[in-house]
């Protein structure tokens, strides 16, 4: 079974995770703060969280088990919620199932940040 892992999520953008769990058959797993030390495998296997010293701020979802047309639908139904999401979204992959998941978002901090480095230098040059 598909299964979605919360972390942070505001009330307004829990509630719209949660219609959205439910009508593509997921199994929505609301995680707090102490399970950020916990690899992605130990997260996913059920693994009870350890402390809170690699909690994050930011809000993931991380989405394991999902079929093409799942993720496809659940992340197009997403984008036309409202307030948008605007945390992170991954999915488990052999490699970052390894990481621990304040890793994992350690990890998509330095990617977004690379990304909008790339835009802004674009816009530069755009300007010229």
């Amino acid at each position: 079974m598909a299964e979605i892992y919360c972390f942070n999520l505001p009330e307004a953008v829990r509630g719209h995770v949660a219609a959205l769990s439910m009508r593509y058959r997921i199994r929505m797993v609301e995680a707090g703060p102490e399970k950020a030390g916990l690899t992605v495998k130990e997260l996913t296997a059920g693994f009870p969280g350890k402390d809170d010293l690699d909690a994050f701020e930011e809000s993931l979802l991380l989405m394991d088990h999902f079929g093409q047309q799942q993720f496809n639908g659940f992340l197009d139904d997403l984008k036309q919620c409202t307030p948008r999401f605007s945390g992170f979204k991954a999915i488990v992959t052999p490699s970052n199932r390894k990481w621990k998941v304040s890793a994992l978002v350690e990890e998509l901090r330095q990617e977004k940040m690379a990304i909008e480095q790339e835009r802004a230098k674009a816009r530069e040059a755009a300007q010229q």
